[in-house]
Parts: structure tokens; C-alpha cells; sequence
């Protein structure tokens, strides 16, 4: 049951991830974590995407997108404290 919860949350995450990338508008020349933070949330809100539901991140394990103390990863943490954080698989 596990696995079928896990993969249905892949699964979830990953169609929100191809959501997210379509609607991904800006180029940020200057690849900081909060940078990329701020050109998510603008893009998603020149679509109407509320940051605020979003429930789940997936990234690459680099430090800019996973850093305990700064990366993209813990800037929606301060902001979202309860979403998933789905790794990279």
C-alpha cells in the first residue's frame, strides 16, 4: 500500500512539476536560490497558480535547489511548512 501511495504522489507531483514548467516564463540569468524562488512564484502568479496551494516540490539534488540553509527547497519551507518535498527520483 506504501508503494501505491508513494507512486500516486510521484505521479501527482510530477504532473504539477510539467504544469509548473509550462508556465515557467522567465530566464534567470543569475541562478541563486532566491532568484529562482522569486521567478517560480511570478510565473506561477502571471498564470493565476496560486503558490500558496501548491503542496509538493521536485527538483534536482543540486545545493541552489536543496540546500538545508538556503536553497529553493527551504524557501518554500518558510513560506509552506507542510508541503512535500518529493526528491529527485
Amino acid at each position: 500500500m506504501t508503494r501505491l501511495i508513494n507512486l500516486v504522489l510521484f505521479l501527482f507531483a510530477f504532473l504539477i512539476l510539467m504544469k509548473v514548467m509550462s508556465v515557467l516564463d522567465s530566464i534567470v540569468n543569475i541562478g541563486t536560490a532566491q532568484n529562482l524562488f522569486k521567478a517560480l512564484k511570478e510565473s506561477l502568479s502571471s498564470k493565476g497558480l496560486d503558490f500558496r496551494k501548491c503542496i509538493a516540490f521536485m527538483s534536482d539534488t543540486t545545493n541552489v535547489m536543496k540546500g538545508v540553509r538556503s536553497g529553493v527547497q527551504k524557501l518554500i519551507k518558510y513560506e509552506r511548512p507542510n508541503h512535500l518535498d518529493v526528491g529527485c527520483i
